[in-house]
């Protein structure tokens, strides 16, 4: 497929060449955004400002994740409207205690970014994309996100 996530130094922000063309809604988690699409309410990809400055520089090892969709189904999308933007600490308040720390941790010679908790044996995984892995708890609440961009400029 080539370059398609860019992650750039200059802004501290991961973006996509190609943009999903159909309706969104995102969840931001500080300033990171998780793109969900809209219908099927299955998260496509993260976009915005991830500043590595201030991660713990780290080895990371990615965890076995098959490949396949995860869909944020536990929210009442009944009051969404297209392209919104919501902080997912507030649709989601139980999260929060995997981001509260906000902890970034960068693997510069892998070219790999871990935002959130991870680490416990009974942690799932999936591979959302070529791009990104979603690590998640028992009741599916999202723990912390890998994040493999194609090219670091």
């Amino acid at each position: 497929m080539g370059v398609n996530m860019i992650y750039e130094f200059n802004t501290h922000s991961i973006y996509l060449k190609e943009k999903y063309k159909k309706p969104t809604i995102s969840l931001m988690i500080d300033t990171l955004e998780l793109v969900i699409d809209y219908l099927t309410r299955k998260v496509l990809y993260v976009q915005g400002f991830l500043p590595l400055i201030k991660a713990v520089k780290s080895k990371i090892i990615l965890p076995e994740a098959p490949k396949g969709d995860y869909c944020i189904d536990y929210i009442d999308f009944s009051e969404i409207n297209q392209f919104d933007v919501f902080s997912i600490s507030k649709m989601i308040p139980k999260s929060k205690i995997y981001f509260e720390n906000n902890e970034i941790v960068f693997d510069k010679e892998k070219g790999i970014i871990r935002l959130g908790l991870a680490d416990s044996r009974y942690d799932k995984y999936i591979k959302i994309c070529d791009n990104v892995i979603i690590g998640y708890d028992g009741e599916n609440i999202i723990k912390c996100i890998y994040i493999i961009p194609d090219k670091f400029i």
